[in-house]
């Protein structure tokens, strides 16, 4: 199978060739048309000009014509470059522009030629007039008559040698053809230049996919300084290629999230359970540390459980289901579900809800998206302090955010607050129970809602907000 490059390459020339030997034949065809229009013009001219002369000489359809005026046939078609023949209406050539050494006075020419030339009162033709020229030549023909309308005395035919126009043409090739080939040449060579810059970066670009296939996600398309649509489908692949650099870099990071998440309670389960069967562990102190494996499993189940939320939130491939509902009502919910956490931490909430404020979106999902913000804003404010609960209308949309009082999230670290397993413990107090999945799923969720979360962190407070659309409370 041949490149694209040969293809492109091969179609290129020889649409180019095509195009030249169209341009080649309609240049031919219409020099041709004009020059031998030309050359009829011109021995018209001279046909008639004889005819006129010869009424002089001619008195009877047998007359004979003096020496004198072959002569003047002579001078007639040296300036013309011509030859001329006077003859009879029964076809015998009585006058002629020979030297009188060659003169055929007395042959006779093809008696249809000479009734076309008569009846018509024109004949043209390139022949050779019926046998009488060895060569072909352009020939017209014309009657002699002493005045229009009366009968014809005889005929006049000049011709001029076809191979006068032949050589013309034959030169108007040889210049058309020396043209045409470095036009083509010029033309091939641009073609090449032009079709490699085009496909070079659609070569990079199958080199990349197989090192792609390999595994090697750092390949990028070098497109040059190209604008164009291939340019934009380099600058597209490079921007897939760098996607999945990250999709591959985050799927280890989570393969070695889960190991670690999973390894930890397992290893703690597997000592305290061998422990127990071997007697390393007193009797006495055996309801302790079952107590502690009973954590450990408890937490492997929240793992699973949150991981099995995230896949199936991540793999939805339809939209949400959307219904109307108080979201104020929601959020009351969600603070009387964590009540026994707040009470446990010394905090307040301060809520600022309106009686009703209806949004379109999935409750349930909603509502887990309320419990996580507010789980994390309980967990990392100070004992003591208040967490801020508000929401309010703008524009269309009904606006949330939870504020809670703690420590100052590093700028640098924000951007990574929703990735999955990932914790601020080093900043924000040790955590032995989060699996740092709560916030990935609140992304997720208002991802599939079409929504995103912002998160500011300032002088000890800390803001998670998002919106949802508004909608009719009369539904």
């Amino acid at each position: 199978m041949k490149s694209l490059y040969a293809r492109q390459l091969i179609s290129t020339i020889a649409l180019l060739m095509l195009s030249l030997a169209v341009l080649g034949v309609a240049f031919v065809t219409l020099t041709y048309g004009f020059l031998a229009s030309e050359s009829r013009g011109t021995l018209e001219k001279n046909a008639r000009a004889v005819s006129r002369t010869a009424q002089a000489y001619m008195f009877g359809a047998g007359s004979i014509i003096p020496i004198d005026f072959n002569m003047v046939l002579s001078m007639v078609a040296e300036m013309g470059d011509t030859h001329v023949i006077v003859c009879t209406t029964a076809g015998m050539v009585i006058g002629s522009s020979d030297p009188p050494s060659s003169m055929r006075l007395g042959e006779v020419i093809d008696g249809g030629i000479v009734q076309s030339a008569l009846s018509d009162q024109e004949f043209f033709e390139v022949g050779t007039l019926g046998g009488f020229y060895k060569k072909p030549a352009y020939i017209y023909g014309t009657s002699i008559r002493h005045e229009k309308g009366a009968q014809a005395i005889g005929a006049v035919f000049v011709s001029s040698p076809a191979s006068g126009l032949y050589n013309m043409m034959m030169n108007f090739a040889r210049i058309f053809g020396v043209v045409a080939a470095l036009v083509l040449v010029v033309a091939a060579a641009f073609a090449h230049f032009s079709t490699r810059s085009m496909t070079r970066p659609l070569r990079l670009m199958a080199g990349a996919a197989r090192d792609f296939a390999a595994g090697r996600f750092d390949t990028r398309v070098d497109a040059g300084r190209r604008r164009d649509e291939i340019g934009e489908l380099a600058a597209a692949f490079n921007n897939m290629a760098a996607s999945l650099e990250r999709s591959d870099r985050l799927r280890k990071d989570f393969i070695a999230n889960v190991s670690h998440e999973l390894k930890t309670p397992m290893t703690t389960i597997a000592g305290y359970i061998d422990g127990i069967l071997d007697g390393t562990i007193p009797p006495e102190k055996r309801e302790n540390y079952l107590n502690v494996v009973s954590g450990e499993v408890r937490r492997l189940s929240r793992l699973v459980t949150k991981m099995l939320a995230i896949s199936r939130l991540e793999s939805s491939a339809e939209a949400p289901g959307t219904e109307r509902f108080d979201i104020c009502e929601a959020a009351r919910l969600s603070i009387l579900a964590l009540a026994p956490k707040i009470e446990a931490r010394g905090l307040d909430v301060g809520a600022e809800l309106d009686s009703e404020v209806f949004v379109t979106a999935e409750k349930d999902s909603i509502i887990q998206v309320f419990n996580n913000l507010l789980e994390n804003a309980v967990k990392f404010s100070h004992p003591g302090t208040t967490i801020s609960f508000v929401i309010e209308k703008k524009g269309k949309k009904a606006l949330v955010s939870i504020s809670n009082s703690g420590d100052t999230i590093p700028e640098e670290e924000i951007s990574m607050l929703f990735d999955r397993f990932h914790k601020a413990d080093a900043s924000r107090g040790l955590d032995r129970e989060g699996l740092g999945l709560g916030l990935h799923i609140v992304k997720t969720i208002l991802n599939n809602h079409h929504e995103s979360v912002k998160v500011e962190s300032r002088d000890g407070v800390t803001t998670f907000s998002f919106s949802l659309p508004l909608c009719d409370p009369a539904g």
